[in-house]
């Protein structure tokens, strides 16, 4: 299966995924860029840029490329949602009569409108977002809105990878109090994060890690700050699709707070943002290290089964 991800424009560049490592598209060039996360001579990424890494396969900036490259694309995931009198399925189709046409998303809500999502996904072949139920309830009329199913595919995480370079066993009892990128979806994880540091005499970290231009290491180096903790307070009220939730059930940290999509499946009993609610179970995996452990290792068996790339590939097979 020959597999491309087509955006209409990105800060990333093209690049395709050959033996666990992205190149320049049409180099034989290693490819890093800020959200790519490479350790010795294998790297992965996550959100919607690890397709390429789970079907070994193309990534396509638009914008950077101008005309579509040639190829004999048999499956083409894109998300075309912001500037449709440029960007289109129609010239996608033309570029590849082969290929079935999978329309995705990247963003959430910053996309042109809602009927521009809705006209794009009915131009498509197969529709599959990451978002199992959250988004429902941001867009509760596009079941309706939308001419064929709307599939469940989770972006994919390279579990292995991440656990056996990133996981630390030993650790202080610490919390990470997230920065979410977006203001709005910050919440109130601070306050709660201090309060129940003071009140519980437990280490509080708020720390970003900044984008500071294409060649910055972001991703990896907040994965080098990340791993050190032992709970991550994100309260986030969006039902956005949670990496960080699914990052911390990966590297065995307690998730705390936050309405995210991968917050139900992953840490089911924390998928809220009752602050009378979070701190009891804070308070529970604080004293009891058995219940804490079994928490752990439920959401480190459910993100395998759902989010590994694996599971993602297996659940694409069954949707085509």
């Amino acid at each position: 299966m020959k597999f491309a991800l087509i955006l209409e424009s990105s800060v990333q560049r093209s690049y395709s995924v050959r033996d666990k490592c992205a190149f320049k598209y049409g180099t034989d060039e290693i490819y890093e860029w800020h959200s790519s996360i490479k350790v010795g001579n294998e790297m992965t990424s996550m959100g919607p840029f690890a397709y390429p890494f789970i079907f070994k396969g193309d990534y396509i900036n638009w914008e950077e490329q101008g005309n579509l490259p040639k190829a004999d694309y048999d499956i083409v995931f894109c998300a075309l949602e912001k500037y449709p009198e440029k960007y289109n399925v129609s010239k996608i189709r033309k570029a590849y009569p082969n290929a079935l046409i999978v329309g995705t998303v990247k963003e959430l809500y910053f996309i042109r409108d809602y009927q521009t999502r809705v006209d794009f996904f009915n131009e498509c072949d197969v529709v599959c977002v990451p978002y199992k139920d959250s988004w429902y309830s941001m867009f509760p009329d596009i079941r309706n809105d939308v001419n064929k199913p709307i599939n469940w595919l989770p972006q994919g995480y390279d579990i292995d990878f991440l656990y056996e370079h990133f996981y630390e066993e030993e650790r202080n009892e610490t919390i990470f109090s997230y920065i979410a990128p977006h203001p709005p979806r910050r919440h109130c994880t601070e306050q709660f994060a201090n309060s129940m540091s003071i009140k519980y005499n437990i280490p509080v970290v708020r720390q970003e890690i900044p984008y500071t231009g294409i060649g910055c290491k972001q991703w990896l180096n907040f994965l080098e700050l990340f791993k050190k903790f032992t709970f991550c307070f994100n309260l986030d009220p969006e039902p956005q699709f949670g990496q960080q939730g699914i990052q911390s059930a990966i590297l065995g940290i307690v998730n705390i707070g936050g309405v995210n999509d991968s917050h139900f499946s992953l840490h089911p009993i924390t998928a809220h943002n009752d602050l009378e609610k979070l701190e009891n179970e804070f308070v529970r995996c604080i004293e009891d290290n058995d219940y804490r452990n079994k928490q752990i290792q439920r959401s480190f068996k459910l993100a395998n089964e759902i989010y590994s790339f694996q599971a993602v590939e297996d659940k694409f097979k069954g949707i085509i």
